[in-house]
This record gives C-alpha cells, sequence and structure tokens, in this order.
C-alpha cells in the first residue's frame, strides 16, 4: 500500500509498511495517466514531465487503486475523488496552489434535513402577498455523504448557510407540497441573503393545478458562500398572490466545491 501526500512544492509517495520515501517529485513536473478507467481497480502511472519521476529504490511508478491511500492513511473512497485531486494538485507551480487530500475527502458531500413541524394535517398557512420564509426544524437529518459539519448547512430556522465563509460552492434542491386555495396563483421563491446583494436568486411558479389541488415544488438553487452570506444566513423568501398552505418540506444540500484559503 502507499500513501499519496502533498507535502510543500511536491508530491510524495510513502511507503505504508514502513512510511519510508517511496518517490518524491516536484508538483510543477508531475503529471499522470489512467488506464483500466472503466474498470473498479484502474492503473495510475504516475509520470514528470520529462518523463523521468523521482523514485528510490525500485522504480515503480504505476499503482492500482486499490494500493493508494489519502494522506491520513485511509482509502480513497471512490476513483473520482483520487482523480479530481490529482487533476487539481498536479502540473502546479507551488504547494501553496495545491488543495489537502484529507481536506477535499472530508469536506464535501450530500446532507437531507427534513422539517417535521408542517404536515398536510398541520400546515403552512402563508397569508396573500406576504413575504414568508420557508421553514426547516431539521427534524429528520439524512446525512447521505457528508462531514459531521455539515449539520449547520441548514440553520434550525430554515436558513441556507455552511460551516465557514470561504467560498464553498453549493447546489440544493428544496422542495415542498402547496395547496392554494384560488385558481391559477403565482408562487415567487427566492434566495435572500440580506446586507446590500439581498436576493441573489429568485424563481416564479404558476400554480395551474387549480383551487385546493396540491402542487409539488421542486427547485435546484446553485450558490456560494462568502462573508455576507455566511453572517447573515440565506433566507428562502416564499410569497404568492392568494392564500396558500405549505407542507413537506425538505432541503437536500450538496456541497460541490472547496474553496481552501
Amino acid at each position: 500500500m502507499y500513501r499519496i501526500k502533498i507535502s510543500g512544492n511536491f508530491l510524495v509517495i510513502l511507503n505504508e509498511t514502513d512510511q519510508s520515501e517511496h518517490a518524491r517529485h516536484p508538483l510543477k513536473d508531475c503529471d499522470y495517466e489512467l488506464f483500466d478507467d472503466l474498470t473498479a481497480n484502474p492503473l495510475y502511472r504516475f509520470t514528470g514531465i520529462f518523463k523521468s519521476f523521482g523514485t528510490k529504490g525500485i522504480p515503480k511508478t504505476e499503482f492500482r487503486f486499490d494500493e493508494l491511500l489519502d494522506d491520513s492513511g485511509v482509502n480513497f473512497t471512490s476513483t473520482s475523488v483520487l482523480n479530481t485531486l490529482l487533476e487539481e494538485n498536479l502540473g502546479k507551480s507551488s504547494g501553496g496552489e495545491a488543495t489537502s487530500i484529507t481536506t477535499q475527502l472530508n469536506e464535501l458531500g450530500s446532507i437531507q434535513f427534513t422539517d417535521t413541524q408542517y404536515t398536510s394535517v398541520s400546515p403552512l398557512t402563508v397569508l396573500s402577498d406576504i413575504d414568508t420564509q420557508l421553514p426547516n426544524n431539521k427534524g429528520n437529518i439524512l446525512n447521505i455523504s457528508a462531514p459531521t459539519a455539515a449539520t449547520t448547512w441548514c440553520e434550525s430556522d430554515g436558513k441556507l448557510n455552511n460551516d465557514n465563509g470561504n467560498g464553498d460552492s453549493f447546489l440544493t434542491r428544496i422542495t415542498f407540497k402547496v395547496l392554494p386555495q384560488l385558481n391559477n396563483r403565482n408562487l415567487s421563491i427566492n434566495l435572500n441573503i440580506g446586507g446590500s446583494q439581498g436576493i441573489i436568486w429568485e424563481v416564479t411558479e404558476r400554480l395551474s393545478r387549480g383551487a385546493n389541488t396540491e402542487s409539488k415544488i421542486s427547485l435546484v438553487i446553485p450558490y456560494y458562500i462568502l462573508n455576507t452570506f455566511y453572517s447573515n444566513g440565506g433566507s428562502l423568501i416564499i410569497n404568492c398572490d392568494g392564500n396558500i398552505d405549505v407542507y413537506d418540506i425538505v432541503y437536500l444540500i450538496q456541497k460541490t466545491k472547496n474553496k481552501i484559503v
């Protein structure tokens, strides 16, 4: 087994048995080739841009996926994680541009928050033309693949947020059900982070199924979080030109990319 490490400006490969250094090569001169990539255990060949690669002892430069560990000695969760990290790290001019493998592995993922307060039996009534924050009490949390800190990606009042304000990117699916009291109402939904920016995303949905007929709303919202968003949280605001009942609210939040600063 071999451990992949980013050490300063170098890609370092350690022999997991005794932690001896198997290879060391400047990041800016590194490249890799992938073979058998349609199989579960592809082959990774590390090279330098001048074809030489700084190995020590036995000049092994090819490794099967199941031979490689991250810099904390843990198996990579998938080939896509390893591929992304190699593409982001190799060929960089300095170690400062390289992203920690462990950080990347630990901070991405998906988590689902289900509101348990508002149901079809006891819905949230939103009055006509009144801005109302979409609530989510996080009564049921399903952590699909996210880190522990992901519980902060949704606040207890239903606002969207992050565990830091450094520019991480998210893709979030919001679903809920609506029961209008009148025909052909217009429901607007926006994401408001307050401050000078205010609304950063907005859409309007036509409730065309008629009065007292349930409609399911499902929206996907892309966003990234910097200081204003992090300080205020992102409020999901709904407004309808007629009274509506709202219930069965679910957020599926996926962090898609880290920005390490």
